[in-house]
């Protein structure tokens, strides 16, 4: 009885298990039939669908989504519907499902592009469309206030404070300062030089613009009139104005008593003796003199080496200034290029008077030995003919264009430009030309930049004379209040400091002025206020800066320097072998010695293009230097004599 009740028990037990387990869902039995989909039950968005043997279930990724559009909600078919059943298919019960909680929506963080408003000195960059905030406010870019204007911001215009106000150098109301400028067009548009002149000296500044062309002979005839400027220029016979001073009608610079007015020009042509000794080549025998020059106006190396790097580049080639060394340089050119001449030359003989200086002379007309405090023709020398010889194979060997020696600059730069040339020794404003021809014409490849050294037996570049002691400006001694007002003014203009006259006249007014990416200053070009004009005739115009007859000293740091990379890399070079010193200025000749002096240096110009082009020997060049030396010794001997 008890294993009955027992079995029955277990059979009861095991009914009900089975109600159990059909309560619950079919576990899944793998099937070999297709998988059909009801198109109207929606696909879980949160499961990654890896089947894509379906096209119409694999997205297009190239196809962008309007942000801006909010996509239509999907419609949900009733979960407890009972889905329909192909009648190939055994009929399975439909499981249940339990209802889902309903729960809030998450936020997007955008449903649209947002629209930014600028963002400016003092408010942020803002969505027009929700407000939301951007790029912070950029603040004030200032600008420090100058003689011009107040201290401003470049972004938005805002000015605080007042302009600054030049310190007063002097008390000079009630005086008139006449000025007789030289000027390209005979008007100046504004005259701010002269305004900033006045409030430093409490003066009136007359100034009187002269069409260049027409300038001494107007000045003379003032002159003469009785009517003299108070400053002007002088660049004619300074023996005649030396004389004119002595009579008292100008102001003796080197007195004593002007002197101490004139500290900065005292410390340039007094304290310096050799500034000296050269200024006072041409003053009055007395010790007197009546000239204010223009001192170092302009820059140290004006004259010099420059090639073609892409060429040389390409060519596999290294610049070498060694005379050897430097055809052997011109070879390598004509080889990668046998249709060239690697050599270019502008004006023969001008190139040839400064080349010499690299091989220990410093002229090849009068020369200047300071060693030995003589006088000689640097065309006789030994320097001159191993110059000569080097430019006669480079000619023979077809490495110097032919046709370049009986031409100008102007032919030299088109065999540059033309890649016909490589390399050549000239000014250095022709690099800033080269080079802006070479970056607007993109089928010519090249880039013109300095030697790293010049051609020579010594590797010296020739020193710019640092002054003129035959041309500057003078001081009309008429009026002595005037005089002295003129004497505290052009001594002011020695002054290069910030606070000097001279980077009043050459640099100008930090409002004016932009430092480019290589640290040099130019000067804003108004026209749409983001170019640059480095041409003093610019400012020279707007502003009246570089008045010639106040322009006794260029700041180095003045945009008129800056002419480009190459000329400041020329400069550095320069600096780094050293300066050949050049020679004295010479004194004026008389009529007739003068005349001879002129024929010795023709004389020299047909020399020097016979021994290139006629193949001329050492024993060839001794006798023309014997006989030359003797028809023209009268010239070396005034010129020892003198000095």
């Amino acid at each position: 009885m008890k294993k009955t009740l027992s079995l029955i028990l277990a059979l009861l037990l095991c009914l009900s298990l089975c109600a159990c387990m059909a309560s619950n869902e079919n576990p899944t039995i793998p099937s070999t039939e297709p998988t059909v989909t009801d198109p109207t039950v929606p696909t879980d968005p949160t499961i990654e669908q890896t089947d894509a043997t379906d096209p119409t279930q694999v997205s297009d990724a190239t196809e962008a989504t309007d942000p801006t559009e909010t996509s239509e909600p999907t419609a949900v078919t009733d979960a407890t519907e009972t889905p329909a059943v192909s009648p190939t298919e055994t009929p399975t019960e439909t499981p249940t499902v339990a209802p889902t909680e309903t729960t809030a929506a998450t936020p997007t963080e955008t449903t649209h592009a947002h629209s930014w408003t600028d963002a400016t000195c003092t408010a942020a960059q803002v969505c027009t469309t929700c407000q939301a905030v951007g790029a912070p406010a950029k603040g004030h870019n200032w600008v420090d206030a100058s003689y011009i204007s107040p201290k401003s911001c470049t972004r938005c215009g805002l000015t605080e404070g007042s302009i600054l106000v030049r310190p007063p150098r002097g008390d000079y109301s009630g005086v008139t300062i006449t000025i007789a400028t030289p000027s390209g067009t005979g008007t100046i548009e504004e005259y701010w030089l002269y305004q900033e002149i006045e409030k430093a000296f409490g003066c009136t500044i007359n100034v009187q613009p002269i069409l260049e062309a027409a300038y001494y002979d107007r000045v003379y005839a003032m002159i003469a009139q009785g009517n003299t400027p108070t400053i002007f220029m002088i660049n004619g016979s300074i023996e005649e104005y030396v004389a004119r001073g002595e009579s008292g009608q100008f102001v003796d610079v080197m007195a004593p008593e002007n002197l101490a007015k004139m500290p900065n020009f005292k410390s340039l042509f007094v304290d310096n003796k050799i500034n000296n000794d050269r200024l006072m080549l041409t003053g009055a025998a007395d010790g007197s003199h009546y000239l204010l020059p223009g001192y170092n106006c302009r820059q140290n190396v004006e004259y010099y080496w420059f090639y073609n790097n892409v060429a040389f580049e390409e060519a596999g080639v290294q610049w070498d200034g060694d005379p050897d060394g430097f055809l052997d340089m011109l070879r390598k050119l004509k080889a990668y290029d046998p249709n060239s001449y690697p050599l270019s030359v502008g004006s023969l003989h001008n190139t040839l008077n400064r080349v010499i200086s690299s091989f220990g002379v410093n002229s090849t007309y009068a020369a200047y030995d300071w060693s030995k405090g003589d006088w000689f023709f640097g065309a006789t020398s030994n320097a001159s003919y191993e110059m000569l010889r080097m430019y006669q194979t480079a000619y023979n060997e077809k490495l110097l264009n032919p046709a370049n020696l009986k031409q100008g600059a102007g032919a030299m730069t088109t065999d540059i430009e033309n890649g016909e040339s490589y390399l050549y020794h000239g000014h250095i404003g022709w690099t800033e030309f080269l080079n802006s021809y070479f970056s607007e014409n993109t089928y010519r490849d090249g880039s013109i930049i300095p030697a790293s050294a010049p051609v020579g037996t010594n590797g010296m570049t020739l020193q710019a004379p640092s002054f003129s002691n035959t041309s500057g400006t003078v001081i009309s001694a008429e009026d002595p209040r005037a005089a002295e007002c003129a004497m505290a003014i052009l001594d002011w203009m020695y002054d290069t400091s910030k606070d000097g006259g001279a980077w009043l006249n050459t640099v100008g007014d930090p409002s004016m002025l932009a430092r480019g990416d290589d640290g040099l200053l130019n000067w804003i070009c108004d026209y749409d206020g983001t170019d640059y004009m480095n041409d003093r005739y610019y400012v020279s115009l707007k502003y009246g800066m570089f008045d010639a007859a106040l322009a006794v000293r260029i700041c180095p740091e003045s945009p008129h320097f800056n002419k480009g990379a190459a000329v400041a890399e020329a400069q550095k070079i320069g600096d780094q072998v050293g300066y050949f010193r050049c020679a004295p200025a010479l004194p004026e000749m008389d009529g007739q010695l003068n005349s001879l002096y002129a024929d010795a240096q023709e004389e020299i110009k047909r020399m020097q293009l016979d021994f290139i082009t006629q193949n001329w020997t050492r024993a060839d060049f001794d006798e023309w230097s014997a006989d030359f030396n003797a028809t023209y010794s009268q010239i070396i001997d005034y010129l020892n004599g003198y000095f």
